[in-house]
């Protein structure tokens, strides 16, 4: 397989984002650059980007666009992109894209530990649920304490200057809210800029190099403020930098929990393998060495680099036992490496998770396994098994993120792709019982 047939959605890992960043450098304000790739690489092919017409908004449907129109008569059904536009689309999952905030723009750079907190952006609302007031120490010595958190505003308004005036109490959807009077963004904050904000992994190192300020601009800005209550002083807005939700927790789990989730499917795309020596008797703790380190700030095991994460730890760290030897068990049998586990949260105040909430997890390990290589034809097999003259498999299915194939910083080849997504689809149709507690009520 050399090209993908049009709208094939594996296709976008093949884009050449590189290619487009020195297409549009200079000519996009610098800290759009990345969200301007982002949106011709991976949005454009499938009509979600028009280089050609004004930016929308995006929502949920078409019942929550017309409720936003009765209310912002200057808005029009045609200004909005909807993630479900009609009944066919009822099974989607719930779109929850995942950023973090590095910290006000005119603080950059900062100290670390950087108190990284995690930002949501979804069809109904964006923001981040815990009201937080973090101390962010500048390099040059200066503190400034933020407003974060606090609750969500409606994507439309996201960028929008600080109130004047205060909330009040009212009815929107099934319960209530605060009603906030607004002046419009200057622009609308797309479904291209949450995308774009939130794979920019690059936004923790820029604001931690006081030796090379101007590559701070890089880094995605957006007017923000704390959602404030009824009875609080109004909030003033601050120019902030996002960055990639993956900075801060890869794997999206505590922002489920957040969202009250007690079901999760967590796919561990990693470029770490599994160690598949590792005793869980004689080593109690894994390390990085051993398993993706995504896994192990979960569990409040520290790893190297995970300073800007400490404060991710919501599972008793005795329950990894269980997790890996499941893990070890599958990867020495040949096995898809699915583990199911159940935990008890640990209370967690920078995250808002009270302590013994149930969570039922299935884990899906992106590692080679045996039964699956077995079952490939002996000339795709013996190049993935010997991997020397090979370049193509050698990392497989542990790709990294950046850099896999030389100079091609993201992308990766049509066979890469081809034979990775197969081997995912193949780990969950060839496992149905791991995945039971799905139809669970």
């Amino acid at each position: 397989m050399k090209t993908f047939t049009p709208g094939f959605l594996a296709a976008a890992a093949h884009a050449d984002l590189g290619a487009t960043l020195l297409r549009e450098l200079g000519k996009v304000p610098s800290d759009e650059l990345w969200i301007q790739g982002v949106r011709e690489s991976y949005m454009q092919p499938f009509g979600v980007y028009d280089p050609t017409a004004s930016k929308k908004y995006f929502s949920l449907d078409s019942a929550t666009i017309r409720e936003i129109c009765a209310r912002n008569p200057t808005l029009k059904m045609s200004d909005f992109l909807l993630v479900r536009k009609g009944k066919t689309d009822l099974h989607r999952p719930y779109l929850v894209v995942n950023s973090s905030i590095s910290g006000p723009f005119n603080n950059a750079p900062f100290k670390n530990p950087e108190p990284l907190a995690v930002f949501n952006y979804t069809p109904l609302g964006i923001g981040s649920a815990v009201p937080l007031n973090p101390v962010f120490r500048s390099d040059n010595g200066q503190t400034n304490t933020g407003q974060i958190g606090g609750g969500f505003i409606e994507p439309y308004a996201f960028g929008a200057f600080a109130p004047k005036v205060a909330p009040s109490n009212c009815l929107k959807g099934d319960g209530p809210s605060i009603c906030l009077p607004l002046k419009m963004p200057k622009e609308p904050f797309s479904i291209g800029d949450a995308s774009g904000t939130s794979s920019s992994a690059f936004v923790a190192d820029l604001t931690a190099l006081p030796l090379f300020p101007k590559l701070q601009d890089l880094s995605p800005k957006q007017t923000y403020w704390q959602v404030p209550r009824i009875d609080s002083l109004l909030p003033q807005g601050e120019k902030y930098i996002f960055g990639d939700g993956g900075n801060l927790e890869n794997l999206g789990v505590i922002t489920l929990i957040q969202r009250n989730v007690n079901k999760l499917v967590v796919f561990i795309n990693s470029d770490k393998k599994l160690n598949a020596a590792y005793d869980t008797i004689k080593n109690p703790t894994p390390t990085a060495k051993d398993v993706s380190s995504d896994i192990l700030t979960l569990f409040g095991v520290s790893t190297n680099g995970s300073k800007d994460i400490k404060n991710n730890h919501i599972f008793p760290e005795s329950d990894l036992n269980d997790l890996m030897a499941q893990f070890v068990k599958a990867k020495k049998n040949g096995r898809s490496i699915i583990a199911n586990t159940t935990h008890s949260t640990m209370e967690n105040d920078w995250w808002g998770i009270p302590e013994g909430r149930v969570v039922d997890i299935v884990w899906v390990y992106n590692d080679n396994a045996t039964d699956y290589l077995n079952q490939l034809e002996r000339e795709i097999r013996d190049q993935i098994i010997l991997a020397n003259g090979f370049p193509s498999f050698e990392d497989f299915p542990n790709y990294k993120t950046i850099g896999e194939d030389a100079l091609r910083l993201v992308q990766l080849s049509p066979k890469q792709i081809n034979l990775l997504y197969q081997f995912s689809a193949w780990n969950v149709y060839s496992n149905p019982g791991k995945f039971e507690i799905l139809k669970e009520k």
